[in-house]
């Protein structure tokens, strides 16, 4: 009862689709996604879950700053107008944000600080850098601070595990073409809402980034059309010839290779079966068989209005000589 109505009030507690404005956290983010934002394009809510994984983000963020502020170290927030720093004029906007702070260490030595709380799958991907969106908003802030006067040229990007509370820290420094690159990706987007200009989508249906997406349903509802629409039977290029002749190879080499794993899967199946178990070991060799449920519905009881049609994409590549001719 009590989950049922915490949930549901989070998801009541979300506004409209807000209006644009270019942000240093946008960064690295679908730039087909971006122009939709800027041009009003509606976008889905977000599910009434996810604002309560937002409100995590907020308290992990000032666990932390308290026990850093019970450290050596001092950090320094700038609270109020003072924390937004302005970077640069995107048209008639400005591209500011807010930072978490700038901490100095004990020989007084001052960096920016950029905390980031992430789920146990993304925290474990994270190896010997940060990840590459996070780095370019805190580069963004850096040249902000450069802009402003301020000699600050590190910046600490800090990870907090949400699901462990283990945490990674890596330093990164500034880096102007960057900035100057990222400035002129939302010059771009400003450029093409004005212009009511689509950029291609950079991502596939089921990719990460668009199954996330507040604008996925309105990107892919002309899809098959869009392709029905293309050109047919073009002249490509001579040398496409060899790719897609080892493309092929490589098809038939896996269905092969398929067929002679079915048989011995097969084989081994027997012996389980045979030993009337449902696990044993061959040398270094573990062999089970596992068994689960499956929700399977029966397509005549459920309502139409629940179905949602998705688009599906097939590749193919034929050989248009027939068999026994060259």
């Amino acid at each position: 009862m009590l989950v049922e109505l915490i949930t549901k009030n989070a998801g009541e507690s979300q506004q409209e689709n807000g209006k644009y404005f270019p942000r240093p956290s946008s960064v690295g983010r679908c730039i087909r996604a971006l122009v939709y934002h800027a041009t009003d394009v509606p976008a889905t809510k977000f599910p009434d879950r996810t604002l309560l994984v937002f409100e995590d983000g907020n308290w992990h963020e000032e666990l932390i700053k308290d026990h850093i502020r019970k450290t050596v170290y001092r950090l320094d927030e700038l609270k109020g107008a003072k924390q937004r720093i302005f970077i640069a004029m995107i048209g008639d906007k400005k591209l500011d944000g807010e930072i978490d702070g700038l901490i100095t260490d004990p020989f007084e030595y001052t960096r920016l600080l950029e905390i980031k709380s992430i789920n146990h799958f993304g925290f474990e991907r994270l190896k010997d850098e940060p990840l590459d969106d996070h780095r370019r908003q805190a580069n963004l802030y850096l040249h902000g601070l450069s802009k402003a006067g301020l000699p600050i040229v590190e910046a600490i990007i800090l990870y907090k595990n949400k699901n462990t509370a283990a945490m990674k820290e890596f330093t990164v420094s500034y880096d102007e073409a960057q900035a100057l690159a990222d400035i002129a990706m939302f010059e771009d987007i400003e450029r093409m809402a004005a212009a009511d200009e689509i950029p291609p989508r950079p991502y596939n249906y089921d990719d990460c980034q668009c199954s996330y997406c507040r604008w996925q349903e309105h990107c892919w509802s002309n899809y098959v059309a869009e392709v029905k629409a293309l050109s047919e039977d073009v002249a490509l290029a001579e040398e496409l010839e060899t790719t897609a002749r080892y493309y092929k190879e490589l098809g038939a080499q896996e269905t092969e290779i398929g067929k002679e794993r079915d048989v011995l899967k097969g084989q081994l199946k027997a012996a389980l079966k045979e030993a009337n178990a449902q696990s044993g070991r061959a040398g270094e060799y573990l062999i089970s068989i596992s068994t689960s449920e499956r929700k399977t519905y029966i397509d005549e009881l459920v309502p139409p209005d629940a179905i949602k049609k998705v688009p599906s994409e097939r590749f193919n590549v034929k050989s248009m000589v027939k068999k026994g001719k060259t």
